[in-house]
């Protein structure tokens, strides 16, 4: 495992959208990625009752990563780094961001809002920039 999916990614890939799905296994190759329990609850509360049961089977299909005490307090230290840039992310972006600090993986997303950090790894899987 050395890849954690943004929740902007799933949604892209649950959409159907080709372009991501083929741009994430470029990328990730064979390698499993991780799905934060943190992006399945996002998910998960856009999805009706009735269409759930095929998102949560995809979600399970990877890594699952929760959050611990380390992976808190990183997320407290992004955050009030954050704050004096006001860079837009939010607390959730930032236990997003101290998960893979943590485990030690990149961040795939096709938003730059990763990629500003330097202390964090992160691929734009449209432009495939990887940032270290």
């Amino acid at each position: 495992m050395r890849y954690l999916l943004a929740t902007d990614t799933i949604l892209n890939i649950l959409k159907g959208d080709q372009k991501t799905v083929d741009l994430v296994m470029a990328v990730s190759k064979t390698d499993k990625q991780a799905v934060s329990l943190l992006s399945c609850a996002e998910i998960l509360k856009q999805i009706p009752e009735d269409k759930k049961k095929p998102v949560e089977q995809f979600l399970q299909a990877h890594q699952l990563l929760s959050i611990n005490f380390e992976i808190s307090r990183l997320a407290s230290q992004l955050w009030q780094k954050q704050e004096k840039k006001v860079s837009g992310l939010t607390m959730n972006d930032c236990l997003l961001m101290a998960q893979a600090q943590y485990y030690d993986l990149d961040i795939l997303s096709k938003s730059n809002r990763y990629l500003s950090r330097e202390d964090i790894k992160a691929i734009n899987i449209v432009k495939k920039e990887i940032k270290k």
